[in-house]
């Protein structure tokens, strides 16, 4: 596409438009100004403010070529009166996640499994039945067997199936074992509890099987070389699989306490009763989106130039009206979230916000997707901000009197905690709630605080660089916040003393 001659942008533009826009841009400056001046700046949710005329309407009262005041309105989206419909103090919730003994340990097991295919090669297979680990291809015809009918979604030619991969379909799955090339063999069982689409979940079928190629994984040695793949610097596989296990858990903590977060806040929402301005609801769908891309971006999830195209205006309205219902419940939480931290006078520091920023404009750097220049520093200050209040009204929750319903979505195993970090202590029993409810078993085999590490006075006063560089003085993993990471450094030395 060309550029378009300056000449003709000049000679078909209304001048009237442009003065127009000129004029806008000088009175949104002063917005701020006008609205302190009214009184109602305190009521006044921020970033709502607009001017209530065009820029051209305003040009048809507006003597701009004599000097003097400009009269203008601005229209303002304000709190409305709330309250609350339960105590907040006392909520209950319940989070869908993997409840276990050895998560951990599974998903390190999980991921050096992997390793060993990516390193190994994968060989046809003609003469041996299917052993758990082999790829088969198979044609698979689902059917149901009251009514006779086929089962689309579940009928396929040429499939791929992964025999490894537990949870998955496990009764279809140990049906197939022991099948042989161009054999065919019929399995009648019940679909998963969890299955898409749902209307399928725990219904019987009954599945025609053939068999129509079968490979097996010649597995890569578990030797230096694939402790080297699996973690950068690793000198051998103990040395990895200790390394993966500090990265997990942390993984998973992370993963379980945002989750919490999330039902916390929604759960709030549910109890906090105002108006929210249909506005207010899309300008928040705005910003959740930007959040959202800057966090894929530090995750290294796109680069800059997809970042900048996801942007895009029609990108954000688009997100914004397909997700209306969704960001409506956010607002809400939001909200609520808001009016305890200024009820319970929570706030955060200046240097508590300076690290927050630091450690994301690092992350981004170190993971090269920009550099500090590029960033908007004073946007991610104005989130960290966000994410910081909003911490500090979950610490406080969580600390006085949430009960928390851990339960896990496959296996209907649940368990009650008291505190988040109950739900990462070894001595956990999950309870299998047969009734299919949530269970009100104790929280751990050990409630106290034994397994718990106290941290000596001059780790506890430790910046995150210090600790780092304790961490990787000792060749530990620097993952997780801060906190769990003093705890890890206290545990390393309470061993060498």
């Amino acid at each position: 596409a060309k550029d378009i001659p300056k000449w003709v942008l000049l000679n078909n533009i209304d001048p009237n438009k442009a003065k127009g826009a000129v004029l806008e841009d000088l009175l949104e400056a002063t917005m701020g100004e006008a609205l302190e001046a009214s009184g109602i700046a305190d009521k006044a949710f921020e970033g709502t403010e607009r001017i209530a005329e065009t820029g051209e309407v305003l040009l048809t009262r507006v003597n701009l070529k004599e000097p003097g005041p400009i009269t203008y309105g601005i229209l303002v989206d304000v709190q409305q009166p709330t309250s609350w419909a339960g105590d907040y103090t006392n909520l209950s919730v319940e989070v869908e996640f993997p409840v276990g003994n050895n998560l951990d340990e599974e998903a390190v097991e999980r991921a050096v499994g992997q390793a060993q295919k990516d390193a190994g090669n994968l060989r046809v297979e003609v003469s041996d039945g299917i052993v758990k680990g082999d790829v088969a291809v198979v044609d698979l015809q689902a059917v149901d067997p009251k009514s006779g009918n086929t089962i689309e979604s579940a009928t396929h030619a040429g499939f791929r199936l992964e025999t490894d991969t537990d949870g998955w379909f496990d009764e279809l799955l140990n049906g197939v074992m022991g099948m042989k090339v161009n054999e065919e063999r019929v399995v009648e069982c019940n679909f998963p509890p969890r299955w898409d689409p749902p209307e399928l979940s725990e219904t019987p079928a009954k599945f025609t099987i053939t068999l129509k190629e079968l490979f097996r994984w010649d597995l890569a040695q578990e030797d230096d070389e694939l402790a080297a793949r699996l973690y950068e610097g690793a000198s051998d596989m103990a040395f990895a699989r200790e390394a993966m296990l500090g990265e997990a858990k942390a993984a998973r903590i992370e993963a379980f306490e945002k989750q919490l977060n999330e039902s916390i806040g929604y759960a709030l929402g549910d109890i906090f009763n105002t108006t929210i301005p249909r506005r207010m609801v899309e300008e928040n769908g705005r910003q959740l989106y930007g959040a959202r891309l800057l966090e894929m971006m530090t995750t290294g999830q796109i680069n800059r130039e997809m970042l900048e195209r996801l942007s895009s205006e029609q990108m954000v309205s688009q997100y914004v009206q397909a997700n209306i219902a969704d960001l409506e419940k956010q607002t809400r939480a939001d909200l609520a979230i808001a009016a305890v931290q200024e009820e319970q006078g929570l706030s955060v520091t200046p240097e508590e916000v300076e690290e927050e920023v630091e450690n994301q404009i690092k992350d981004i750097e170190r993971k090269e997707m920009a550099t500090r220049a590029e960033l908007n520093v004073e946007e991610m200050r104005d989130q960290a901000v966000q994410n910081l209040h909003r911490s500090k009204v979950f610490s406080f929750l969580r600390n006085h009197g949430v009960s928390i319903v851990v339960k896990d979505p496959d296996t209907g195993a649940s368990v009650t905690i008291q505190r988040p970090e109950d739900y990462t202590k070894p001595g956990m029993k999950p309870v299998v709630d047969v009734g299919g409810g949530a269970s009100s078993a104790p929280a751990a085999a050990s409630s106290g605080d034994d397994d718990l590490i106290a941290l000596p006075p001059e780790i506890e006063a430790m910046k995150g660089k210090e600790v780092d560089a304790a961490l990787k003085e000792r060749s530990l993993p620097r993952t997780g916040k801060v906190a769990e990471r003093k705890a890890r450094l206290a545990e390393a030395m309470a061993g060498e003393s």
